[in-house]
């Protein structure tokens, strides 16, 4: 279960464990990304306000969009790249 990956990392550095609703909200993020890349044809460009995306935020879920093929890298920049 990755919130208990993630809870076990977090117990590490001292931070409050990861809240329940976490993964239904990163997943429910995910599904999203991949029904408007699909009803824009295929079209998605992915913007992240930061550069380093923690590994406890919602955020870093986008990772999984990745590993399953749903986003592609290249479709992926910066908010400090589109300045």
């Amino acid at each position: 279960n990755n919130n208990s990956i993630k809870n076990n990392e977090k117990h590490k550095t001292q931070f409050r464990p990861i809240a329940d609703w976490y993964k239904d909200y990163a997943m429910l993020q995910e599904v999203t990304k991949s029904a408007m890349k699909i009803a824009s044809g295929g079209e998605l460009t992915l913007v992240h306000t930061v550069d380093e995306i923690s590994d406890f935020s919602v955020t870093s879920f986008y990772r999984v969009g990745l590993e399953l093929g749903l986003v592609d890298r290249g479709d992926i920049i910066s908010y400090e790249a589109k300045r």
